[in-house]
């Protein structure tokens, strides 16, 4: 039997497997433990942050990646915060990016950021160069499978395969593909609230956001629509659904239909609840912000609720609630979970830090 054989059984075997895993439903859960931010501190730097739409941590590095099309990425050194510089530019060259796509930009280890882009998913290894500065080793970069355009939420599960969300598909919402062949299978079916909508509909009833945990055993989803964690076991194969408790008066979709024409879903009207989604290798840090239905006159949603970070361990148990202030909806946890780090979209030379480890121990 040929090693090109006996890979295609293997990979067989494990999207077969992937498919069968069981999904568990809980109970809403609460929290007991609340905190404000009133240990806030405030941290100078240069104004270089203008229109960020997302913050992460690397091991020595704070990472923001911008929407300006001259400088898609920014580093700060966390030991001191002095800026780094930036890089990435959006273009068509070898090193630029046609369009960047902020759901898979994240570190998976070390001091490696992974930047992706709609046709290229890049691995890139930041350090410091006591002479040039900030160094930057492009390590790795693997293509978009056409599957999972134009969105896509892609990581790298292991050496051999990836993960990512296939929009539009009736199958499942989160799929694998082999590195080798480009090929894949359904990983995590959709949540089953609604089986009379199709897969387009489906798309857009579960919009959702993705991340992995670093040492790849747990992939998160986190939904628009529903006030939802699914959380997914990667050694197992096991999709645990984990609801929090929201006001009752918090309307939650039912049932959703398609329209005769099978292009759209027939209540459009939903309450928007989880918006922005970290995990670390302890705990998930979820945002829920709560507004109500999207008025085209205005173009704004209506706030229901204050902000509030949902941090649960790994295995979607409650840990802590933050209550955010109005503006805090851009932040990053640290890789020890010691602190969360937030920026103020209206102040252009200063980042703040939250303390949290005292309260997660």
């Amino acid at each position: 039997m040929s090693i090109k054989t006996v890979f295609l059984l293997l990979s067989v075997c494990f999207f077969l497997f992937s498919c069968q895993n069981e999904e568990s439903a809980e109970r809403p859960i609460s929290f007991e433990k609340s905190i404000i931010t009133s240990e806030l501190e405030t941290i100078k730097i240069p104004p270089v942050l203008f229109k960020e739409r997302m913050l992460i941590c690397t091991d020595d590095f704070l990472v923001s990646n911008s929407a300006t099309e001259d400088t898609l990425i920014r580093v700060f050194d966390l030991a001191n915060m002095n800026y780094l510089g930036g890089f990435g530019k959006v273009g068509q060259g070898p090193s630029e990016y046609e369009h960047f796509v902020t759901s898979s930009f994240y570190s998976p280890k070390g001091n490696v950021i992974q930047a992706s882009s709609i046709k290229y998913n890049r691995l890139i290894d930041l350090s410091v160069n006591e002479e040039k500065g900030l160094s930057k080793n492009m390590i790795d970069q693997f293509d978009t499978p056409k599957e999972l355009l134009p969105f896509n939420h892609l990581y790298q599960l292991n050496d051999t395969a990836y993960v990512g969300a296939k929009p539009f598909d009736k199958e499942g919402e989160v799929w694998c593909f082999s590195l080798q062949s480009g090929k894949g299978g359904s990983l995590i079916p959709y949540p089953d609230f609604e089986p009379a909508v199709n897969g387009l509909g489906k798309s857009m009833l579960y919009q959702k956001q993705l991340r992995m945990s670093r040492d790849r055993s747990k992939i998160v989803i986190s939904y628009y629509h529903y006030p939802l964690l699914r959380i997914y076991d990667t050694a197992h194969g096991e999709t645990k659904n984990v609801f929090i408790e929201v006001d009752p008066s918090f309307y939650i979709p039912e049932n959703v239909q398609m329209r005769p024409d099978g292009r759209n879903i027939t209540n459009e009207k939903f309450y928007a609840y989880f918006t922005y989604l970290h995990v670390t290798n302890k705990y998930i840090y979820a945002l829920m912000h709560v507004r109500d239905v999207f008025d085209r006159s205005t173009r704004t949603r209506k706030s229901l609720s204050a902000q509030e970070v949902f941090i649960l361990d790994l295995e979607g148990n409650p840990v802590l609630k933050i209550v955010l202030k109005d503006w805090m909806h851009l932040f990053t946890p640290t890789v020890d979970d010691e602190y969360l780090y937030f920026w103020h979209p209206e102040v252009e030379n200063e980042l703040y830090r939250l303390p949290i480890g005292k309260y997660l121990n």
